[in-house]
């Protein structure tokens, strides 16, 4: 009897313990909301940073990725939130985004559901 309690309580321990880092790894939610920008958001630079020395700084960069099973596949789908405030031309290439995309046997992967904005606060 005691040995059958035991056992019980040490599945039951395993069985919280493998599930813990699932339960617990939520990511929070993003810290900006695409397309509301006002001018605040722009104006102070974060603490350390010379507006005149740098010429793009990221604002924010957040991303999440998750998986989804069905239809005899797993899907990874990342989503990322990113904002920059650009100070002078040279940082015009900080908005520039490269994606490269998998391909390996006639398969390949999509991208879907782009979004870009820009603003121009001056």
């Amino acid at each position: 009897m005691l040995l059958s309690a035991i056992r019980r309580l040490w599945a039951l321990s395993l069985c919280i313990l493998l599930s813990w880092p699932v339960l617990a790894d939520k990511a929070p939610p993003a810290p900006i909301k695409i397309g509301t920008v006002t001018k605040a958001d722009f104006e102070a630079s974060p603490a350390g940073t010379d507006s005149t020395a740098t010429p793009a700084e990221y604002l924010c960069d957040y991303g999440t990725t998750k998986m989804i099973g069905g239809n005899g596949a797993f899907q990874v789908v990342f989503e990322r939130t990113a904002r920059l405030k650009i100070h002078q031309k040279a940082g015009y290439e900080y908005a520039t985004v490269r994606v490269q995309l998998y391909t390996k046997d006639g398969k390949a992967e999509r991208l879907t559901n782009l979004k870009g904005f820009t603003y121009n606060l001056l």
